[in-house]
């Protein structure tokens, strides 16, 4: 008994299912707009037409004569419903009778009304090498139905694969293309404006998007700041030579000036004192010597007055500071003064003896 019941109410669920699915919707329209309800019948002057809602006739022509007119109904028989709202969902049962009275076979058509979709625009968002277009409504205060539906057109071509509203694409590829979204449902449609991304970033031609895993534009940064890193270095190899060769080029000039001071140095030290200047002590006691050794009343052999008091005349420093080397220098600086080295002058000559004329021989 118990698998009977339950046979039944599985019977009896599929028969209600069927029916449900007999009563699905035939037709769509969209709230606040306009529809005609096909008759699916040519009808003739001569017939009767009769439109049910609701088990409610809403209009009922007999004979070109109007019954009741709740709607209006088109030349062709088919119903016009206007300013579309949820409550007029339902069956439409239209009925036809000829002149003799005889009931024609007609479709009823269940009408589902539906939200309508709002008119949408494309946005583009660049990232990295990629671009995303974006399929959203035109108002921000709008937003579309739950059933909608979005279609994608590349330069007027349909684009198959792209269902949804958001997708990516390689902006190198895409540069100059026109986009155009299109959403719709059962009940409307509308159609974006066609745009074109302007994205700065569009890749290397010939390079891939990613390289082992790493973006692209990894290598690139990596690589510039390699560059910039070189120059770097450059630079501060570049500056601390032309440091050190100035300091080079100093330290050669201060060699240079000791150099200099040194050689005027030595030179002033081997110069003989000028004439205003008394002579030195050791040539002074050197005369004195000779004159006692020479006897009263002969004076010698006369020494020449260039050799006793020639004395090289110091001659004024050249412009540059450096003054030209004197040939007598070099004589003067080969003789130095000693007294141990002084010769010692040739005995004087004797006076002559007088001898008487008688003992001359």
């Amino acid at each position: 008994m118990m698998k009977m019941a339950l046979v039944s109410v599985v019977t009896l669920f599929l028969i209600c299912s069927s029916t449900i699915a007999s009563q699905a919707c035939d037709q769509f329209a969209a709230t606040g707009q306009s529809f005609n309800v096909r008759l699916g019948y040519k009808l003739k002057p001569t017939d009767a037409l009769k439109w049910k809602f609701k088990d409610e006739t809403i209009f009922h022509k007999k004979q070109e004569k109007v019954l009741v007119k709740k709607s209006d109904v088109n030349e062709d028989g088919s119903l016009k419903v206007t300013n579309l709202k949820k409550d007029q969902e339902g069956v439409y049962i239209p009925e036809v009778f000829d002149k003799d009275g005889k009931s024609q076979t007609m479709k009823t058509t269940y009408l589902c009304i539906l939200d309508p979709v709002k008119k949408p625009k494309v946005s583009a968002t660049c990232k990295d090498l990629k671009v995303t277009f974006q399929c959203i409504p035109d108002k921000v205060s709008d937003k579309q139905p739950v059933d909608v539906e979005y279609e994608w057109l590349r330069n007027n071509e349909k684009m198959g694969k792209e269902k949804k509203n958001a997708f990516d694409m390689k902006a190198a590829d895409t540069k100059a293309d026109k986009f155009v979204c299109k959403v719709s449902n059962k009940a409307n449609s509308e159609t974006s404006e066609a745009i074109t991304h302007n994205c700065a970033k569009i890749g290397f031609p010939g390079l891939p998007d990613e390289l082992f895993g790493i973006s692209i534009w990894v290598f690139v940064g990596g690589g510039t700041g390699i560059v910039i890193l070189l120059i770097i270095i450059v630079i501060v190899c570049f500056v601390q030579s032309k440091r050190k060769r100035k300091l080079r080029l100093k330290d050669e000039e201060e060699l240079r000036l000791d150099w200099t001071n040194t050689q005027q140095q030595n030179h002033h030290h081997h110069l003989p004192p000028l004439p205003d200047h008394p002579p030195p002590h050791h040539h002074h006691r050197h005369q004195q010597q000779q004159q006692q050794q020479q006897a009263p009343g002969n004076t010698g052999p006369r020494q020449s007055r260039s050799k006793q008091n020639r004395q090289p005349r110091p001659r004024a420093p050249e412009p540059n500071g450096q003054p030209e080397p004197s040939p007598r220098r070099a004589v003067q600086e080969q003789k130095p003064t000693n007294d141990a080295d002084d010769e010692k002058p040739p005995p004087l000559p004797q006076p002559r003896k007088k001898v008487p004329k008688g003992q001359i021989d």
